[in-house]
This record gives structure tokens, sequence and C-alpha cells, in this order.
């Protein structure tokens, strides 16, 4: 809209077949995520949040939602093969959502693990290694049927 014209409504058309399907439908999911509309995600609403991991030099970030979800965003443009962070809880982690799916773009390369199994890495009692997508997020939800109670980064 110029300052010159005034906005009319009437002739302001919006034409969704025109708009990238993809984007649309990553938006659709990641909100159907936060407002935990398909059931595990609760921690997604959650006030609770730990920061698990900073990596300035690689532009990552990690961080828990209750202990039930984890997020891991890459700002760099470097694509992580075999990228080691801490999970709050030792078991089984299962994707939900991967920026880099190619659902949301034909450009995408499926660059994304689907499940992680923690171990012990190097200072970390409980870690995983996942495949990270530059310019990409990923979501991880615990497997509640792999928890062994006893393990918790947050003991």
């Amino acid at each position: 809209m110029l300052e010159s014209r005034p906005f009319d409504p009437a002739k302001w058309h919006f034409d969704w077949n025109q708009t990238n399907s993809g984007y649309v439908q990553a938006f659709r999911d990641l909100i159907h995520l936060r407002t935990d509309s398909d059931g595990p995600t609760g921690g997604l609403s959650s006030n609770q949040y730990y920061t698990l991991h900073e990596n300035h030099d690689a532009k990552v970030l990690a961080y828990s939602r209750s202990d039930q979800i984890v997020v891991v965003l890459n700002f760099g443009n470097v694509h992580y093969k075999s990228y080691w962070l801490p999970f709050p809880i030792h078991g089984h982690w299962q994707l939900l959502f991967s920026g880099d799916n190619k659902k949301y773009d034909p450009q995408f390369k499926n660059r994304y693990s689907d499940v992680v199994e923690t171990n012990a890495y190097k200072a970390w009692k409980i870690a995983g290694e996942i495949n990270l997508a530059p310019y990409s997020g990923v979501i991880y939800v615990f497997d509640q049927n792999s928890w062994a109670k006893d393990d918790s980064i947050y003991k």
C-alpha cells in the first residue's frame, strides 16, 4: 500500500493458491504442535524451559520445554551430519518436526534424525547425536516407555 492510495478492502484480494503452500503447511504444523491439538506436546505450552546447549560459533541453540520436548535450532549455514548435544532425560526421542522436510519445499533435503537414542558423550551424562540442516530447526518428544526414572540432567 502506498501512502498516496488509501487501503480499499473491497479491492483487496489474497489468492491462497499463489502462496507457497509448503510454508503454510509448516506454520500449520508448528501451530498444531504449540496448541497440542495432536496430543504429545503439552510441554510446548509449559512455562518451564531450560537452555540445554548454546554454541555461538556453530550458531546452534537447544532448549527443553518441561522434560518432554527438545527444540534444536540451527541459525547458521552449516549442515551438521553428526551434532551432539545434551538431552534432559536418558532414553528414546522421536522427531515431531523438521524444518528441512521436503513436504514443505521440494528444495529441502530431509536432513534430520527421525529417532535419537541418548548415551553418555564427552562431559555430558545424557546426550544425543542428531543430523541438523542449515537454517533449520527440529523438535523431539520423549518416548515415555523408554524412561529410566533415575536418569535426568536436572538431578
